[in-house]
């Protein structure tokens, strides 16, 4: 990138795109984690550490092969970001405090991992050009997940049906039954202690 300039000059550089980069992108995570409370862990350090090492690859100049692996973890590790983001903004600020919706945790990782899934898929179809490989893994696992959709229809009807019983036990109104005395009366459920 830096023809015109000594090894010396190129490699200060270098270094001073690394640490910048780095400090640079963890400012901003301590920031988003200090007002407005973002959860940020292990993975975006990590992320902070890989986008500074692939910062100075590129100023540097390196057209390694494995200048693209680094490439790929870098957009692998910002999914953890963008999980984070949307766990924050999306779950707790827009459905728990603005609509008052409790977000079961379930749900949470599930969407997480639907996201990391599909940035997965981008870098393995982008930039592994992987698009071969990937139809006929996807086309399988269709296939299984029909099947195991289709196998388990009466387990979840049986779960489901379940807890409507139970939820309309629950919600019942007191009423009289019988509790096997000889005389015949009967007793309020609400009357029994």
């Amino acid at each position: 990138m830096f023809n015109a300039l000594s090894e010396a000059e190129r490699d200060a550089i270098t270094v001073i795109a690394f640490i910048g980069t780095f400090f640079i992108a963890l400012g901003i995570g301590r920031f988003l984690k200090r007002r407005a409370g973002v959860r940020l862990g292990l993975l975006f350090r990590l992320f902070c550490l890989t986008l500074a090492f692939y910062a100075a690859l590129a100023v540097y100049g390196v057209h390694a092969p494995w200048r693209n692996h680094v490439g790929a973890a870098v957009i692998l590790l910002s999914t953890a970001f963008a999980v984070a983001l949307v766990n924050r903004y999306v779950w707790d600020l827009y459905f728990e405090k603005k609509r008052e919706t409790p977000i079961p945790h379930f749900l949470r990782e599930i969407v997480g991992g639907i996201i990391f899934l599909v940035v997965l898929l981008f870098v393995l179809s982008y930039g592994y050009h992987a698009q071969a490989q990937l139809n006929g893994l996807l086309a399988g696992s269709g296939v299984v997940a029909i099947i195991v959709g289709f196998a388990g229809q009466n387990l979840f009807a049986g779960v489901i049906g379940g807890i409507s019983i139970q939820i309309t036990i629950s919600t019942i109104q007191p009423k009289s039954m019988r509790c096997g005395f000889a005389s015949g009366s009967s007793i309020r459920t609400d009357q029994i202690a």
